[in-house]
C-alpha cells in the first residue's frame, strides 16, 4: 500500500463515525460470531482537493458463488434502492465510496474484490474511497482507528488496484463536535456491554441533552416575542438565526432509531440515545426554523424598497412605467437641447450625458435583472425593457437634430468648455457619426433596425450557449452517463467517452449557427453602413492598438513568440497519459487528451488545490478584500443586510463603500448558483458615478453575479475553490474601478471606457491574488488558522503550469473573435458560405498546430463573449500585459505600497475621461506599443517556469 498522497485531505464529520460505531455495536450483540464486520456507503463533497465525508448509509453484503468458489458481494438491488433514497433526501451530496470495520490496515483479498464491485456499479466512482474503522482494536484498546485509503491504477500494470492512505481530521464544525473527542471511547478492561465508554457516552448524552434544552429556551423566547409576552431585540433574535444557521447540518440527519427508555442503558443503547437526541434536536432546529422564518417573512411594519433602492421598481410591471417615464424625460431633455432651452450656464455637453444618464439608469438595471433576477417574471419584464430603451437610444443617436446642435457647440461654446468637456464632447459626436447620423433619413431607419437585430440575435445567442447537450438512452447505456451533458471535460472516465461528453458538449446546433450568422451579418452590414471596412475596424476606435490591422499583427506577433512553448507543454500531458495507456501517437493530441492530461498532471504535482476551499471562506475573503484595498486607496466597507425588495431572493450581499467620511457607492454580491441566471461570473453597472447639475455627486451602483453558493447556503458556509477566489478579486476590480470613478459625466464613468483598458484593474487584481504575501493574509478556515506556505507555494506553481498553451489558446479565441468580425470573413459567415466552426478550426492550425482539433466540434457556438464583447476579446491579452508591467513596476516588491496604491487609484479615478495609452503611461511612466505589451506576455510566462522550476527544485 503506498503511503504518499494525491494532495486530497478528507473532513470526516463526527455523525458518520458514531453511526458506523453504533451499527457495529448493534450487530455485535445480536451475534455470536467473534469476527463480526458491517459495511455501507459513504456520501459527502468532493471539492478539488477537499473532501467531506458527511454520511454513512448502510449496507447488504452476502456470501455468493463465483465461479464455484464461495465470495462476498454486495447486494447491489439493495444498495440502488438505498443510493436512490440517498440521492433524493441529500441532493447535493455524491456517493464517494465504502466502509468497513476492519482492523487490517492493508484492504484483504475480499475487500478487495468488494472494492473492484463497487468501483463497477453504474454511477459510482471508479476510484473509490475505502473507510476502515476498527472496531475491534476500539473496544480492546480504547484508541479510536480509522483510516482513508484512495483507490489508485497501478501506472505500470492496470489490472492491478493499489490503494493509497490519505491525511484525514474531522470535521470542525461546531454543530458536529460535542463532545466528539469522548466518542465511543472503549476501555481494554471490564465487561464487554459495560465498558468504560459507558461514562464517556453518557457524557455526550448530557452534552445533546443540555443543547437540545437550550434550544427550548431560544424557541419559548422568539413564541413570547411573537405573541407580545417579550420586547423584541434584534441582537438575541440574530443571534438564535445565527445559531439555527450553524446546527443545519443536523436537520437533515436521518432520524435513526428511538432511545430505549431504560434507566440502566448499555453502552449501545446510549449511543443510540446520543442519536435519538440528534433527532430531537433536529425537530427542534424544523421548529425554530419554522418559527423565524415565518417572523422575518411577516413584516407588516418593515421597511420595504425597490430595486437597488428604487422606490418605483416594485413589481415587474414596474418596468413598463419605468420605460414610459424615461422615454417621457428624454423626449423633454431632447428638445431643450434642439431648441437651447436648457439650464443657463449648462453646456450642451452636460445636457447630452445627462440624456444619456436618464436613459441608462434605466437600462442598465434592466440589463443586470433580465440576467440575474430569481423571478421570471421580473426577468422578463426587464427584458422587454431592455428592447424598448435601446431602440429609444439607436432612434436617438440618428437624430439628426440632436447631433447637430451638439456639433455646433463645439464651436459655439467653447470659451466655456475644459478638456473634459472638449473630451466627452468628441466621444459623443464619434458615437453619433458611427451610429450614421450622416445618413439619409431611410438608411437611419437601416440602422435602427440593424441595431434591434443585432440586440435579438446576441440575446438569442447568450440563451444557446450555456444549453444542455441531450444524449440518447442507447447512448447513455453505453458511456454511463446521465440524458444530458452540461461540461466538455469528465473526471476520471474513459478515453472514448472524454471524447464522446467533448464531442456531444460542442454538438453543431443549427439554430445556434443561424444565431451567429445573424449577428455577425447584422454587425458588418451596420460597420459598412456607416462607413467603416468592417465591424472589426469600428470596434477598435479609441482602443490601446487602435485599429484592426494592429489588433490582428499583435495576436499573429504572440503567435510567433509563444510558438515553441507548446511542445514541451504537450509532451508532458502526452506523457502523463501515455504512462497510464490512455493515448498513443508521438505529435499531435486530441483535445480533449490535453484538457484530462494536464489537469491530471498539475494533479500529480501538486494534488487537488480545490481542497484548499476551506481557506477560501466568502466571509474571510471579502475581509481580507477589504483590508488590501484598505492599504492601497483607504477604502472600507460597511457590510448590511438588504432591504425588502431591495434584492431577488437568495445568498445577495450589500457592500457600502467609503473612503474616510466620503460615501462611494454601492456594491451588490449575488453569490447563487441557479439556472435563472443568463450569464457566468460577471461585473453589472446598474447605474454610474457623475456630478449632477446641482454639483453633488451621483453615487454608483454595481452588481457582481457569482456562481459559487448553493441557494439553500447560509453566507458563513459558503466556500469557494481558488479558482473561483481569483475569479471573485478579478470581479472585485471591476467593482472598485466602478467604485474610485469620480468624473464629471457619467459617459467616461469608471468601466464606460475602452475595453483594453476596462480588463485593467480587474486583471491587475488577480495579481494580487497570486502573491504569497496576500494570500496569506486572506487565507483562513472557519477558526482563523492561516494556510500553510508550503501549500500556497504549491497554489501558486500549479497555477503557472500550461502557460503557454493558455495563452496561445486564448490568442486563437480572439483572432477567431477578431476575424470572424473582419472584412474577409463576416461576409461569408454571414452568407452562410462559411460556417463559424470552419474558421475556427482554420486559424487553430496555426495557432495550435499541435493540437488536433475536430472541425465537426463546433465551439464557436459556446463561445459566450462573442456576444458583449464582439471583436474585442483580445482585449483580455492586452490588459494582462499591462496589468503585469503595472504590477511588476509599482507592486512588486510591496503589494501594499500605499503611495503606488493612491496613484493607480488615481488612474482608474479618470474612467474614460482620458484617453487609454495615457492612462496607461501615467501608470508606468510611458505608452505601451504591441511590441512592448507581447513582451510583457513573454515576461510573465518566463516567470512562471522560473517559479516552477524553484518549486521542483525544493
Amino acid at each position: 500500500m503506498e503511503q504518499t498522497h494525491s494532495g486530497v485531505v478528507v473532513y470526516l464529520h463526527p455523525i458518520v463515525a458514531l453511526g458506523i460505531s453504533d451499527q457495529w455495536t448493534r450487530k455485535k450483540m445480536n451475534s455470536t460470531d467473534s469476527n463480526v464486520k458491517v459495511f455501507g456507503f459513504i456520501t459527502g463533497k468532493h471539492e478539488g482537493l477537499k473532501v467531506e465525508i458527511v454520511r454513512s448509509h448502510i449496507l447488504v453484503v452476502e456470501e455468493k458463488m463465483d465461479d464455484g468458489v464461495g465470495a462476498l458481494r454486495f447486494d447491489e438491488d439493495f444498495f440502488t434502492a438505498q443510493r436512490e433514497l440517498a440521492k433524493e433526501m441529500f441532493p447535493h451530496e455524491d456517493i464517494l465510496g465504502w466502509y468497513v470495520t476492519s482492523g487490517t490496515p492493508r484492504p484483504d483479498s475480499t475487500e478487495i474484490q468488494l472494492n473492484n464491485q463497487f468501483s463497477k456499479v453504474p454511477e459510482n466512482p471508479e476510484h473509490p474511497l475505502l473507510l476502515k474503522f476498527d472496531a475491534e482494536k476500539l473496544h480492546a484498546t480504547g484508541n479510536l482507528t480509522i483510516e482513508i485509503l484512495e483507490t489508485v491504477v497501478d501506472l505500470e500494470d492496470d489490472t492491478k488496484t493499489l490503494f493509497r492512505k490519505m491525511p484525514m481530521q474531522f470535521e470542525t464544525e461546531p454543530s458536529e463536535l460535542i463532545s466528539l473527542e469522548h466518542m465511543a471511547s472503549f476501555s481494554a478492561s471490564g465487561d464487554y456491554y459495560h465498558t468504560s465508554s459507558s461514562k464517556l457516552i453518557s457524557s455526550l448524552a448530557v452534552s445533546m441533552n443540555a443543547l437540545h434544552q437550550r434550544i427550548k429556551v431560544c424557541i419559548s423566547y422568539v413564541k413570547a416575542v411573537i405573541s407580545g409576552e417579550l420586547p423584541k431585540n434584534e441582537k438575541v433574535l440574530s443571534d438564535i438565526f445565527k445559531l439555527c444557521l450553524r446546527l443545519k447540518a443536523l436537520q437533515s440527519h436521518p432520524s435513526l432509531t428511538n432511545p430505549d427508555g431504560s434507566k440502566n442503558l448499555t453502552t449501545s443503547s446510549k449511543q443510540i440515545s446520543c442519536i435519538a437526541s440528534i433527532t430531537a434536536l433536529q425537530e427542534d432546529l424544523k421548529n425554530m426554523n419554522e418559527i423565524l422564518g415565518g417572523m422575518f417573512s411577516h413584516e407588516p411594519h418593515s421597511r420595504r424598497s425597490g430595486l437597488f433602492g428604487n422606490p418605483l421598481l416594485t413589481s415587474p410591471e414596474s418596468f413598463h412605467k419605468i420605460t414610459k417615464e424615461v422615454i417621457s424625460e428624454a423626449q423633454d431633455l431632447v428638445e431643450q437641447i434642439v431648441s437651447h432651452t436648457g439650464p443657463p450656464g449648462r453646456p450642451t455637453v452636460a445636457l447630452v450625458d445627462d440624456l444619456s444618464n436618464v436613459i441608462c439608469c434605466g437600462a442598465d438595471v434592466a440589463e443586470c435583472v433580465r440576467n440575474v433576477h430569481s423571478d421570471k417574471k421580473f426577468a422578463t419584464a426587464a427584458n422587454d425593457c431592455m428592447r424598448d430603451l435601446t431602440n429609444l437610444v439607436e432612434t436617438l443617436n440618428t437624430n439628426y437634430e440632436l447631433f447637430s446642435a451638439l456639433k455646433k457647440s463645439a464651436e459655439t461654446e467653447k470659451n466655456q468648455l475644459d478638456e473634459v468637456d472638449k473630451r466627452t464632447l468628441a466621444l459623443l459626436i464619434s458615437d453619433f457619426e458611427q451610429s450614421g447620423v450622416h445618413l439619409p433619413d431611410s438608411e437611419r431607419i437601416t440602422f435602427v433596425n440593424l441595431s434591434n437585430e443585432i440586440f435579438e440575435a446576441a440575446t438569442e445567442f447568450s440563451n444557446g450557449v450555456y444549453r444542455p447537450s441531450l444524449v440518447s438512452k442507447e447512448e447513455q447505456k453505453e458511456y454511463g452517463v446521465g440524458p444530458v451533458i452540461e461540461t466538455p471535460y469528465p473526471v476520471g472516465v474513459s478515453p472514448s467517452t472524454r471524447e464522446f461528453f467533448f464531442k456531444r458538449y460542442y454538438h453543431h446546433f443549427d439554430e445556434q449557427e443561424k444565431n451567429i450568422q445573424k449577428l455577425i451579418g447584422a454587425r458588418h452590414k451596420l460597420a459598412n453602413l456607416t462607413g467603416f471596412g468592417s465591424f472589426s475596424d469600428r470596434s477598435q476606435m479609441y482602443s490601446v492598438l487602435g485599429s484592426y490591422e494592429n489588433a490582428r499583427n499583435f495576436l499573429h506577433g504572440l503567435i510567433e513568440t509563444f510558438s515553441d512553448t507548446i511542445e514541451p507543454e504537450i509532451e508532458l500531458a502526452r506523457n502523463t497519459l501515455k504512462v497510464r495507456k490512455e493515448i498513443t501517437g508521438e505529435k499531435k493530441m486530441n483535445e480533449w487528451d490535453f484538457a484530462y492530461g494536464s489537469a491530471l498532471f498539475r494533479q500529480q504535482c501538486f494534488g487537488f488545490t480545490g481542497s484548499l476551499s476551506k481557506y477560501f471562506h466568502f466571509e474571510t475573503l471579502l475581509s481580507g478584500f477589504e483590508t488590501l484595498v484598505d492599504k492601497l486607496y483607504g477604502i472600507n466597507f460597511d457590510i448590511t443586510v438588504p432591504l425588502t425588495g431591495e434584492v431577488w431572493d437568495g445568498n445577495v450581499v450589500k457592500v457600502e463603500v467609503k473612503k474616510s467620511k466620503t460615501f462611494l457607492g454601492v456594491i451588490y454580491i449575488d453569490l447563487d448558483n441557479r439556472p435563472s441566471k443568463l450569464t457566468g461570473d460577471c461585473h453589472y453597472t446598474v447605474r454610474c458615478a457623475k456630478q449632477l447639475a446641482s454639483g453633488d455627486f451621483q453615487t454608483p451602483i454595481v452588481v457582481l453575479s457569482l456562481n459559487i453558493a448553493d441557494p439553500k447556503s447560509a453566507l458563513e458556509n459558503v466556500t469557494m475553490s481558488p479558482s473561483t477566489a481569483e475569479t471573485f478579486f478579478h470581479e472585485m476590480g471591476h467593482a472598485i474601478h466602478s467604485m474610485l470613478g469620480r468624473t464629471r459625466y457619467q459617459h467616461t464613468a469608471g468601466t464606460r471606457c475602452p475595453t483594453d483598458i476596462a480588463e485593467v484593474p480587474s486583471h491587475l487584481m488577480e495579481f494580487f491574488f497570486n502573491d504569497p504575501r496576500i494570500l496569506k493574509m486572506i487565507c483562513k478556515d472557519s477558526s482563523g488558522r492561516e494556510i500553510d506556505p508550503e501549500a500556497i507555494e504549491a497554489l501558486i506553481a500549479s497555477r503557472s503550469l500550461f502557460s503557454g498553451m493558455e495563452t496561445l489558446q486564448q490568442t486563437h479565441y480572439s483572432l477567431f473573435d477578431l476575424e470572424a468580425h473582419g472584412p474577409e470573413y463576416a461576409p461569408l459567415i454571414a452568407e452562410g458560405k462559411m460556417t463559424s466552426t470552419r474558421l475556427f478550426y482554420e486559424l487553430g492550425r496555426k495557432c495550435v498546430p499541435l493540437l488536433e482539433r475536430n472541425d465537426d466540434v463546433a465551439w464557436p457556438q459556446r463561445f459566450g463573449h462573442l456576444g458583449p464583447y464582439g471583436a474585442k476579446y483580445y482585449s483580455y491579452l492586452v490588459a494582462k500585459a499591462a496589468s503585469s508591467m503595472i504590477w511588476n513596476k509599482n507592486f512588486k516588491n510591496d503589494p501594499f505600497n500605499h503611495e503606488n496604491g493612491k496613484k493607480w487609484a488615481e488612474v482608474q479615478s479618470y474612467g474614460g475621461e482620458l484617453p487609454s495609452g495615457k492612462l496607461l503611461s501615467i501608470a508606468l511612466g510611458k505608452e505601451p506599443d504591441a511590441k512592448d505589451l507581447s513582451k510583457a506576455l513573454h515576461d510573465n510566462y518566463s516567470s512562471n517556469n522560473k517559479l516552477l522550476e524553484e518549486y521542483a527544485n525544493e
